[in-house]
């Protein structure tokens, strides 16, 4: 089977035209099974995997604010005990995301909250990091070039349609990128034109065991799951029969 998944670095872009709430609870609903239904969207928010939003400038700075509120209250702990989020798989993997972390204060992106490692409620001994939101982030950015698989979201902000496609497709990743908008038609335009394997339009992460899963670019090859994924399980013959006697083909002459 040659199929592979690797980078997947994900644009979220937010547009100034719905409800602001309702998209910054969307947004971060990363990897909960529980958000099928839009309009039954739960507190429990998941700040797990490094995502790169783009925000409509307008909004960006109330946008910020809520999701720094939101990623505080998010409950960290022992995933037996349902937390909203739990530990990193290793020190090591740790201490990665932290030097990633620290890169980004360095290089003048704006910590709004987090970026600390989490020693409270029994997690002294977990390899736990608070969820962490950097404001102010431009392209040229570690944080934002590279992936650092961990709790982190960058901030960045756009002004016009093509500016926020030009963003969201500026990467070497394309497993997965998503539109929020109350516009229909923008959303159907900005997510034929983001080079990504996989997207959404006002929803974010949602699954489906039909549907094909894989990236563009370095995001990695062939497709997992639906009827693309069972051909990767296949193997193609090509078979010739002739039925005229003779030469035919490309020796026919």
């Amino acid at each position: 089977v040659y199929s592979r998944i690797t980078g997947y670095y994900r644009p979220v872009q937010n547009w100034n035209d719905g409800k602001l709430q309702e998209y910054a609870n969307r947004v971060e609903a990363q990897k909960n099974r529980e958000l099928d239904n839009v309009e039954e969207i739960k507190s429990r928010a998941e700040l797990r995997d490094d995502c790169k939003k783009y925000i409509e400038e307008s909004i960006k700075d109330a946008f910020v604010k809520r999701l720094a509120e939101r990623a505080n209250a998010m409950t960290i702990g022992n995933p037996l005990d349902n937390p909203d989020m739990g530990p990193l798989v290793s020190e090591s993997h740790m201490n990665r995301v932290l030097s990633y972390i620290q890169t980004g204060i360095d290089e003048g992106a704006t910590l709004v909250c987090g970026g600390t490692r989490y020693l409270e409620n029994g997690c002294e001994k977990g390899y736990y990091i608070r969820p962490t939101v950097f404001d102010d982030c431009t392209e040229d950015m570690t944080i934002v070039k590279e992936e650092i698989f961990g709790p982190v979201v960058t901030i960045q902000t756009f002004q016009t349609e093509e500016e926020a496609i030009e963003k969201a497709n500026d990467t070497i990743y394309g497993l997965a990128g998503a539109v929020f908008t109350a516009d229909g038609a923008r959303a159907l335009r900005v997510i034929r034109e983001l080079r990504a394997g996989i997207t959404w339009i006002n929803c974010y992460n949602a699954c489906y065991n039909e549907a094909p899963w894989g990236g563009y670019k370095r995001s990695g090859i062939g497709r997992e799951l639906g009827i693309h994924g069972l051909e990767e399980y296949q193997e193609i013959k090509q078979i010739n029969i002739n039925l005229n006697p003779g030469v035919v083909g490309w020796y026919e002459h």
